[in-house]
């Protein structure tokens, strides 16, 4: 991989484990009714990661509020809210500070999906500032700029005055992160962990290269 200027990671499942940040959200919503109703805050956090585990994310606080008695839509509204608006207990995956120090020749940055105050909030968290010259959150630009958009890969290039062929983006999903960005000429590598780790993806879909951690991009690059 020759000519390399710049260097995009996507956030959640590349850069660190996102489903430690789910569980420090269930924490924080568990301490929250624990003090509204009088709950034990272990007790209902291990009931949120036992429905997460058997049936997904989508109906977590419903299926847990109805469980103790205390539903109601204004309350799942409440979960949700203490939910995005907590301050993350998340690390990164190991050795990914070393790894970034080691690319400090390169212009780094992210591009990651979702609510905006959020990921905001875990790129804080992680302590990812002092390490990128900036991260790029899709969802200030509007939805339809998420990926596989490929408009905040082409602020980029605008902003480093280089072509997508010097570029290189590193992600974890084939369903979004690599088809576009691809097809326009940049160089794409997946990490193979987190969600879709064992995914099986069309070729049009998956990236160029394919690595089992983050770590091992250093070695790519050389």
């Amino acid at each position: 991989m020759n000519g390399i200027k710049v260097i995009v990671f996507d956030l959640d499942d590349t850069l660190y484990p996102e489903i430690t940040y789910v569980h420090s959200g269930f924490k924080a919503v568990a301490k929250f009714l624990a003090e509204e109703y009088r709950l034990s805050s272990s007790k209902i956090y291990k009931e949120f990661i036992l429905v997460l585990e058997k049936e997904g994310r989508g109906k977590v606080f419903d299926v847990v509020l109805k469980s103790n008695a205390i539903y109601s839509k204004t309350l799942v509204r409440k979960c949700l809210s203490v939910y995005r608006n907590h301050y993350p207990e998340i690390h990164l995956f190991p050795g990914v500070k070393k790894m970034l120090k080691s690319l400090k020749s390169y212009r780094l940055f992210i591009v990651t999906d979702g609510n905006k105050h959020v990921q905001a909030k875990k790129i804080d968290a992680l302590g990812l500032n002092g390490y990128v010259e900036h991260a790029y959150i899709t969802y200030r630009y509007g939805t339809k700029n998420m990926k596989p958009s490929v408009y905040c890969f082409e602020l980029i290039a605008k902003r480093t005055n280089t072509f997508f062929p010097e570029m290189v983006y590193v992600g974890d999903n084939p369903k979004k992160d690599f088809v576009n960005i691809r097809k326009a000429g940049m160089n794409t590598v997946r990490v193979l962990q987190g969600e879709y780790a064992c995914l099986k993806a069309p070729s049009d879909y998956d990236a160029e290269y394919t690595l089992n951690t983050i770590n091992e991009i250093v070695d790519l690059l050389k």
